[in-house]
């Protein structure tokens, strides 16, 4: 059965703007702070609220620019070890007598690809294992300093050190 669910953000409200690192892009960005009040619906219908959560999205790519979207670094160890685990037991599995012959032809397949596919994932952790941490990236991108809002080009207001907008109520952080 088809059961079509997600989540509905609804009240989407700009919080505050930093500059940052985002892990999508691998660039220093404009960031903005969204604070929403999400739902999670089931056949379109809200019914689960969920409560009020804030994220952080990339203004290049509008995607949450501290979660990155790729595999992480121990999931591909994994992989890299279930894949020898497979082609030692590829190769030894015996295939005498097998009445089966499209069987018979994945095993065969198996035998060189679960190998091949070994080589590639370790070659890849090799090739990626002196990759920054986005802690050091983060290091190197200047605070924001913007003298006016982005959103309503308000002149911030600076009071104790915290710049806000008085119009919209963004914070500069």
């Amino acid at each position: 059965m088809l059961i079509v669910h997600g989540t509905y953000a609804f009240s989407k409200k700009f919080t505050a703007f930093r500059n940052d690192f985002c892990a999508n892009c691998r660039l220093p960005c404009r960031a903005v702070q969204v604070r929403t009040f999400d739902v999670h619906h089931i056949f379109w219908l809200p019914l689960i609220p969920l409560g009020i959560k804030k994220r952080w999205y990339c203004t290049r790519c509008q995607r949450q620019s501290d979660v990155y979207a790729g595999t992480r670094r121990p999931f591909k160890w994994i992989g890299l070890f279930l894949l020898l685990l497979f082609s030692v037991l590829f190769w030894f599995m015996p295939l005498e007598g097998e009445q089966d012959r499209g069987f018979v032809i994945f095993i065969w397949v198996a035998k060189f690809a679960a190998p091949l596919g070994a080589i590639l994932t370790a070659w890849h952790l090799r090739r990626t294992r002196n990759q920054r941490a986005r802690k050091d990236w983060l290091s190197h991108v200047p605070p924001a300093d913007d003298a006016n809002c982005p959103f309503c080009r308000t002149p911030l207001i600076v009071l104790s050190g915290n710049a806000s907008c008085p119009s919209c109520g963004v914070l500069r952080l």
